[in-house]
C-alpha cells in the first residue's frame, strides 16, 4: 500500500512546453476587424493602419510576451472576525480548537463501543461510562507523552523515578488510561455502511471529527497576507492502507497531510488528509490540492506560495479570476509553458528569464 503518491501530479503533464506554439496558431481574423476599424473611424492613412494590424495580430496570435504592462493588484482584505477576542490562557484557547462538540462526540462514541464490546464479550456490567474529566485528563497524557517520551505506556506510572512521570501518574491511573485507549472511538460501527455514503473513502471513521476541528481552526483565526501550501508526515510506521512512503522526506513513512498555512505564524488554517488516488479527481493532483484547501479564500487577494509539484499556468490563472494572488517555482514539462520560455534553458547563476501573458 505503500508508494510516492507526487507521481499522481504526472496525470497528462508531461506534454513539455509545446502547448506554447499551439495556443499561438490563430486565424488572422482580427486584422480583419483593425482594417475595418480603421476605415470606420478614418482618422489613420492605410499605412498606420497596417502597422497597428500587424501589431495586434502579433499579440493575439502569441499572447505570451516579455512586453507587458502589469495590471492593478487588488489589496489584500483582512478577516476581522476575531478582532475582539481577548487574550486567553493555552488552556482557553486549546478548548476553543478542541471544543465542546469534539468532546462530545468522542465521549458518546468511545460509551457506545465499550458497551458494544463488553455486550459481544456477555459482560455488560464491566463497562463503566467514561465522564469528560477522565477523556479532558487522557487528552492531556497524551499531549505530555508526545514531548516526555518513555520506552512504553507503563513506565510513566513506574516505581522507578527515572521514568516515572509525576503529572501523568497522579492524575490517572494505569489502568482507567489504557480502558480508554483501548476502546477509543468517534463513529458507531453499527451505522458504519451509512457514515461510507456520507465519506466514501478510508477516513469514515474520522471525517466527522476531522470537519469539527477543521471549523474551529478556521473559526479563532484571521489569516495574514502571505500564506504556504506544502505537504507534511505524520510518523507512523504500522500497517494502514493510508500509509505513504515519500523518500525525500525527513519522516519517509507516514500519514501524508496538505497543509494551507500562514507564513508568519506558522498557524495550519487548513489541511486535508490524502487518502490515496480519487476516481472523480479531473486534474493533476497538485492543481487539485490547491483548489480545495483555498475554496474559501475567494476575492480576498491573499498570496500564496508553494513548490513545483503544485504550480502550473492554468492553477495560476484559475486562482487569479478567483481573487488569489500566487508565487512558485515550476517544471518545465508542465502543460501550458511557453515554447519561448524553456527553448534553451541552461542558465547561470543569477540571470532572469520571464515572459507575461498578455490576454490575463
Amino acid at each position: 500500500d505503500e508508494g510516492d503518491s507526487r507521481g499522481d501530479q504526472d496525470d497528462g503533464d508531461d506534454s513539455g512546453g509545446d502547448e506554447g506554439d499551439s495556443e499561438g496558431d490563430g486565424d488572422g481574423s482580427e486584422s480583419d476587424e483593425g482594417d475595418t476599424e480603421d476605415d470606420k473611424n478614418g482618422s489613420e492613412s492605410d499605412e498606420d493602419g497596417k502597422r497597428a494590424t500587424i501589431q495586434f495580430s502579433l499579440i493575439y496570435n502569441c499572447p505570451w510576451t516579455t512586453n507587458f504592462r502589469f495590471p492593478p493588484v487588488q489589496k489584500f482584505r483582512k478577516s476581522r472576525k476575531c478582532s475582539k477576542v481577548l487574550p486567553s490562557s493555552p488552556t482557553q484557547t486549546f478548548k476553543r480548537l478542541f471544543c465542546n462538540k469534539v468532546f462530545n462526540l468522542i465521549l458518546e462514541q468511545t460509551n457506545i463501543y465499550g458497551r458494544q464490546k463488553c455486550a459481544k464479550g456477555g459482560d455488560v456490567i464491566r463497562w463503566i461510562d467514561i465522564e469528560k474529566s477522565q477523556l479532558e485528563k487522557f487528552i492531556g497524557i497524551n499531549i505530555i507523552m508526545g514531548y516526555c517520551k518513555n520506552p512504553s505506556i507503563d513506565s510513566y506510572w513506574s516505581t522507578d523515578e527515572s521514568f516515572r512521570n509525576g503529572r501523568i501518574s497522579m492524575s490517572m491511573p494505569r489502568n482507567s488510561f489504557k480502558r480508554i485507549l483501548g476502546n477509543i472511538h468517534l463513529v458507531d460501527n453499527s451505522n458504519a455502511e451509512k457514515q461510507k455514503e456520507l465519506a466514501p473513502n478510508k477516513l469514515y471513521k474520522v471525517s466527522h471529527c476531522l470537519k469539527l476541528l477543521k471549523q474551529n481552526f478556521q473559526t479563532h483565526f484571521d489569516l495574514g497576507e502571505k500564506l504556504t501550501i506544502d505537504e507534511m508526515m505524520i510518523k507512523f510506521k504500522g500497517r494502514s492502507s493510508l500509509k505513504q512512503y515519500i523518500k525525500q522526506k525527513p519522516i519517509k513513512r507516514g500519514y501524508k497531510v496538505w497543509i494551507l498555512a500562514d507564513t508568519s505564524t506558522g498557524y495550519v488554517y487548513n489541511f486535508d488528509i490524502y487518502s490515496g488516488k480519487s476516481i472523480e479527481r479531473q486534474v493533476p493532483l497538485g492543481e487539485h490540492v490547491v483548489w480545495s484547501l483555498t475554496r474559501e479564500l475567494s476575492m480576498k487577494f491573499y498570496h500564496i506560495y508553494f513548490d513545483n509539484f503544485f504550480t502550473s499556468p492554468c492553477l495560476v490563472e484559475k486562482l487569479l479570476e478567483d481573487g488569489i494572488y500566487c508565487t512558485g517555482t515550476l517544471r518545465s514539462n508542465r502543460r501550458g509553458v511557453p515554447a519561448e520560455l524553456i527553448r534553451n534553458i541552461k542558465m547561470n547563476r543569477g540571470d532572469a528569464k520571464f515572459d507575461a501573458n498578455s490576454e490575463k
